[in-house]
């Protein structure tokens, strides 16, 4: 049994909710000032079988048709659930029927952006991209630092919790599209940006995908150069899916940079040095180049230097799986 709200459904239900609970007497919004989306679509005839007020007679249609459903907020949806029996179907006909009466000359105009994400979330993912929404929306407005960081935690736990199923439609892809600029919003917080960036892209289909990472391109050319010893930062590097032999050469012009320790580590995760191997051609001009780079750095600089030390880690690399 799955859900297949249809958009004219969703965009006439949210239009008459006029952004309110529509249980009798509640004001509660449904899309706060913050754009966090607090409001539930509840069943007036129940979902499943086990659901309040289910009709068997109904078809699956039927049941998610724009008629037997009503936005509420998650307080009132629980309540009409759990007491089913002060809550039944004509009670609450009555009920959407006087709400969406009351707006009908003054609908609400969800941003098309959030639209998309309650759209994607009720027939896709069982609600993890519009939680990954408001949670993201949520974080950025904490001020206390432990919360913060509690918050944080749980923030990396909601990203990986997002699911997706192909085909991803452009209604798909404009939803994503929003989670990709609410993250986007912390990149002034450039550690907690990078982790996430990485999470969303491990967990977006490989489809789409590359469109993503190549708005990212200018960011993490630069962020590489300037925070080279981060490994998030090294492994962004990576999804930018250059040539083995590309990530080599900026390896060696940038040796000079970095201790030896650092280096180390993140030379050892951009390459594939097994794979500069494949083509005599070019195993013989990375050959020539570590050793002539060597050579030159010990007439000018000595061998006790981080500079050289890099470099003839690289060619230890080079050499030890080609051998």
């Amino acid at each position: 049994m799955g859900r297949n709200y249809t958009q004219v459904t969703l965009k006439k239900l949210w239009a008459l909710s006029g952004n309110m609970c529509a249980f009798p007497g509640c004001n509660q919004v449904l899309v706060d000032i913050n754009e966090i989306i607090i409001g539930e679509m509840a069943h007036i005839k129940g979902e499943r079988p086990d659901s309040a007020r289910y009709d068997s007679v109904m078809t699956e249609d039927q049941r998610n048709d724009y008629s037997n459903l009503i936005l509420m907020c998650p307080t009132h949806h629980t309540t009409i659930d759990k007491d089913k029996a002060n809550y039944p179907v004509k009670k609450l006909l009555d009920a959407k029927i006087k709400h969406e009466k009351t707006f009908k000359n003054n609908q609400y105009k969800i941003p098309d952006h959030l639209f998309n994400i309650i759209n994607f979330s009720v027939n896709n993912d069982e609600y993890s991209l519009e939680r990954a929404h408001n949670f993201l929306r949520l974080y950025t407005n904490l001020k206390g630092i432990k919360t913060t960081d509690a918050a944080y935690d749980h923030l990396k736990y909601v990203i990986n919790g997002l699911k997706f199923t192909e085909p991803i439609t452009h209604e798909h892809t404009y939803a994503i599209d929003a989670i990709f600029r609410d993250i986007d919003i912390l990149k002034s917080k450039k550690k907690i940006y990078n982790e996430l960036i990485l999470l969303f892209l491990e967990k977006i289909p490989i489809s789409i995908k590359g469109s993503f990472v190549s708005k990212l391109v200018p960011y993490i050319e630069n962020e590489f150069q300037s925070t080279f010893d981060d490994r998030d930062v090294s492994r962004l590097y990576k999804i930018l899916n250059k040539s083995d032999k590309s990530i080599l050469d900026m390896l060696v012009t940038n040796a000079n940079k970095y201790k030896t320790d650092i280096f180390a580590s993140i030379s050892s995760d951009l390459v594939d040095y097994k794979s500069l191997s494949e083509s005599k051609e070019v195993f013989l001009e990375i050959e020539r180049m570590l050793w002539e780079k060597l050579d030159d750095i010990e007439v000018n600089e000595g061998v006790e230097s981080d500079h050289y030390k890099n470099v003839r880690l690289l060619v230890s690399k080079f050499i030890n799986v080609n051998l």
